[in-house]
């Protein structure tokens, strides 16, 4: 079933205690107070690798619910590599002229939780409001192939699609 959900409903415990053990199955919540800098390293040196081959660097933080975001900002000192993460990876693009989007929040491309599958899943329309907001970049539009007015077909298509922004209705009107 590929239609547009009305509501989303978090499944993120409500305690740290319960997000804990609720980690040990989702990768996407483990603890760790900041990123760890060799892996950053590691990652570094493979894009340059690929850039020196003539790939196009374009990168993204990928979303996260409301309610996860809140509770990693609420807890840093077992979540903060959020954070940490979020700022050392756009530095290191930055250095590099690579171009990098944090995606963390679906609300910074004008999107809710409604377009999140679960606690770090975006759904379809998610991940084309993403690409639509890496094309304002004309370089990353050329090299992905990005067709804009399709794109904006897709986020405004009034119908109920893979790509629906989650609108409420009365604005479809």
């Amino acid at each position: 079933d590929r239609k547009t959900p009305g509501t989303y409903q978090s499944n993120l415990p409500d305690t740290l205690q319960a997000v804990i053990l609720k980690s040990r199955g989702k990768r996407g919540l483990i603890p760790a107070p900041a990123a760890d800098p060799k892996l950053l390293g590691l990652l570094e040196t493979a894009l340059k690798s690929l850039e020196d081959r003539g790939t196009r660097i374009v990168g993204f933080a990928p979303p996260y619910d409301s309610k996860t975001l809140r509770f990693f900002s609420e807890h840093p000192a077992e979540f903060g590599i959020l954070a940490d993460f979020r700022q050392k990876v756009r530095e290191a693009f930055q250095a590099n002229g690579w171009v990098f989007f944090d995606g963390t929040d679906p609300a910074a491309i004008g999107l809710d939780d409604r377009c999140m599958q679960e606690l770090y899943h975006g759904l379809e329309t998610y991940h084309v409001a993403l690409l639509r907001r890496l094309a304002q970049d004309p370089a990353v539009a050329r090299a992905l192939a990005l067709d804009l007015p399709y794109l904006d077909s897709l986020l405004n298509d009034p119908r109920t699609t893979p790509a629906y922004p989650y609108y409420p209705p009365e604005r479809l009107e």
